[in-house]
């Protein structure tokens, strides 16, 4: 958030892909203020990698509060889920204007 801060009136699109620290990186730009300066969003989501500071319900209220719409597609092609495995979700997000 500190670089879009400091160097960016707009961000046309913003992309993460952070091995499970979505949540963490958008709260952090939700608190700074900054995601009105994003127009899209597209985040790869790893749910089940740590749950301390991400959770899908935490990403999807900060998105809500902030006035997006959003799409969410499981990425998941494994035939089974088991104990301890995590899941790729991808969350297409667009500002309402």
């Amino acid at each position: 958030s500190d670089f879009i801060h400091e160097n960016l009136d707009k961000v046309d699109c913003l992309k993460m892909d952070i091995e499970g620290s979505e949540g963490s990186v958008l709260e952090d730009l939700y608190k700074n203020n900054i995601l009105c300066k994003i127009e899209k969003m597209v985040i790869e989501y790893h749910h089940n990698i740590r749950q301390e500071n991400n959770s899908l319900e935490k990403i999807c209220n900060i998105l809500d509060s902030s006035h997006f719409s959003y799409n969410i597609y499981n990425n998941y092609n494994k035939k089974y889920m088991y104990e301890n495995s995590y899941q790729d979700i991808m969350i297409y997000a667009k500002k309402i204007n």
